[in-house]
């Protein structure tokens, strides 16, 4: 009989277990490799709204978005503005989308919660803050802006408000009517002023080409009817002095005609006619017609007609 030894062979049992030892630690290594190569982002700690670091003065936090499409543009640009001006707490787009998120409320949030419980979802959406953004306005905007703009135009009126208040939001609507020219642009916010402001301007017959030099025109006529009122609450400037007219007391009374009344005023002397023979004496002694001096004659006379209206006697 051979005395050779007798070999274990492994059973199958055991040649499983090494196999899913060996394909464990491979998937180990693989995820730490991973790991290694694409370390998750550093998230920032949010920023403080009262003080930056890349900023010398404060800067308030975007208002919340709560899905009025009203206020989307707003929203947006307060946003982007805020990253603007604090680049170094948002360095990468996820921080930017988790900021975004932050600010949304109401049927905006509600937009967002079923995209982050679906990944598929959220790693569609949130590629980029480009990406994201895209679309976050076909959700709540999806309209055409112009078309959007448009309507809201014809809904615009400056109301109780300043002409400057309804100028920053005509401005605000108009920016998405790229294509429109000065004149449509004029019109609309012509018909959109208040009564007493485009009255003023019609008296005032303002001739702007653009729309600009048209809003500046109705800004200044508002501050100067705003001024007015004030100046003047009763709306009515204050009476000019009546002017002085000499008393019919200090009056010379003509020789040969009847001294006039008290009620009587100037030219009461000169409708009272000289008899002929009184004329002629007058004439003959070179005495004034009117007052009977004989410092001047009639043409002079400080009390004749023709002088105090500044036009010259027939001769």
């Amino acid at each position: 009989m051979s005395n050779t030894p007798i070999q274990n062979y492994p059973t199958p049992q055991d040649i499983a277990q090494l196999v899913n030892n060996q394909v464990a630690q491979a998937v180990q290594a693989a995820l730490l490799q991973y790991q290694l190569e694409h370390p998750p982002p550093q998230i920032p700690p949010p920023p403080n709204h009262t003080t930056h670091a890349s900023t010398p003065f404060k800067i308030p936090l975007p208002d919340k978005f709560d899905g009025n499409p009203d206020n989307f543009r707003g929203f947006l640009l307060a946003v982007e503005h805020f990253f603007t001006m604090s680049p170094a707490y948002f360095t990468n787009d996820l921080t930017k989308i988790n900021f975004f998120v932050s600010l949304l409320s109401g049927p905006a949030r509600s937009w967002y919660n079923p995209i982050q419980e679906r990944p598929n979802d959220f790693a569609a959406v949130t590629e980029t803050f480009i990406t994201f953004k895209n679309y976050f306005t076909q959700y709540f905007c999806p309209a055409a802006p112009s078309e959007l703009a448009r309507i809201r135009l014809q809904d615009l009126h400056q109301g109780k408000r300043s002409v400057a208040e309804y100028a920053a939001e005509f401005r605000n609507i108009a920016a998405d009517l790229a294509t429109w020219t000065d004149d449509p642009l004029i019109h609309a916010f012509d018909s959109g002023l208040s009564q007493e402001i485009r009255k003023a301007m019609f008296d005032k017959n303002t001739q702007e080409a653009t729309i600009s030099g048209f809003i500046n025109a109705a800004i200044t006529c508002d501050h100067r009817l705003q001024h007015r009122k004030r100046t003047f609450p009763n709306n009515h400037p204050p009476p000019r002095p009546p002017a002085k007219q000499p008393s019919s007391s200090t009056l010379p009374v003509p020789k040969g005609s009847t001294p006039p009344n008290d009620a009587m005023d100037v030219d009461s002397i000169q409708r009272q006619r000289l008899s002929p023979a009184e004329r002629q004496r007058r004439l003959d002694a070179g005495e004034c017609l009117v007052c009977a001096s004989k410092d001047h004659i009639f043409k002079d006379c400080p009390l004749a007609r023709h002088n105090r209206l500044g036009f010259q006697p027939r001769q």
